[in-house]
């Protein structure tokens, strides 16, 4: 499982480098440099072009020096299909998800646990998010044929980190959560992952993601005694899981 985890991010990061984001630049006799995109070549001996800011332009070959292309080092824009409309991919500013997860104890398959949680906090650039949220989550560990609940339903609150490879329709990320679990299996965790995210507009989207969690557990269980008599324990300990979640993006 580790060797595809590592084969996982590497072609993640593969994508991002080979994936990288251009626009285009039109210089001009008079000294005007002018970016953005191509809507024609030439069409009647004319350059028409998105600029940055929305607008057409539509300049005569005859003024036009040379074309070349950058890489972009800002906020990426992404001209549609249609004349006159561009779009902001992921802009800066609020953010908020919604997921539902499932977990497996590494170690053993019979313990397993499903929740889903809510997520919102601030999109700083095209690549950072930070944000805080909370998260409802049921354990249960499967005995002989039988499926038990382990506690009551845990609530966990926790900070989170994401930092997007690309900023485009379909964007890989890295993650990371960490917090308490206050209620239920109790105990502090950290949860590194990766995912994609699959955007249909630039405010709304799917998600899906794979972390690792090692997480501190503390709950009480009632055990049969030798005399069979029931009694409550108190189970303290370490887990790790696998996680996989998937939601929206808003």
């Amino acid at each position: 499982m580790k060797h595809l985890f590592s084969i996982f991010l590497f072609c993640l990061c593969s994508i991002s480098l080979s994936a990288q984001e251009y626009r285009d630049v039109v210089y001009l006799k008079n000294g005007s440099v002018i970016k953005g995109f191509y809507k024609s070549f030439f069409l009647n001996d004319t350059l028409r072009m998105e600029t940055l800011d929305g607008s057409l332009l539509v300049c005569p070959a005859s003024e036009i020096v040379r074309i070349a292309k950058e890489r972009t080092n800002v906020y990426v824009v992404h001209a549609d299909e249609e004349e006159g409309i561009i779009r902001r991919w992921r802009p800066k500013g609020y953010s908020g998800s919604f997921e539902y997860l499932s977990a497996y104890r590494t170690t053993s398959a019979s313990m397993t646990s499903t929740g889903f949680s809510t997520t919102h906090g601030y999109r700083f650039n095209r690549n950072i998010f930070l944000g805080a949220g909370m998260g409802f989550e049921s354990y249960f560990h499967k005995v002989e044929n039988a499926v038990l609940k382990l506690a009551n339903t845990s609530v966990s609150l926790y900070g989170e980190g994401r930092f997007y490879l690309m900023n485009t329709r379909i964007a890989p990320v890295l993650t990371c959560r960490g917090g308490y679990t206050a209620t239920g299996i109790k105990g502090q965790f950290v949860a590194p992952g990766i995912g994609v995210d699959f955007s249909t507009s630039p405010r709304f989207g799917i998600f899906v993601r794979f972390m690792y969690r090692w997480q501190r557990f503390d709950y009480d269980w009632i055990a049969e005694t030798e005399n069979k008599e029931f009694e409550t324990v108190r189970i303290q300990g370490n887990a790790s899981f696998y996680m996989f979640s998937g939601g929206i993006h808003f």
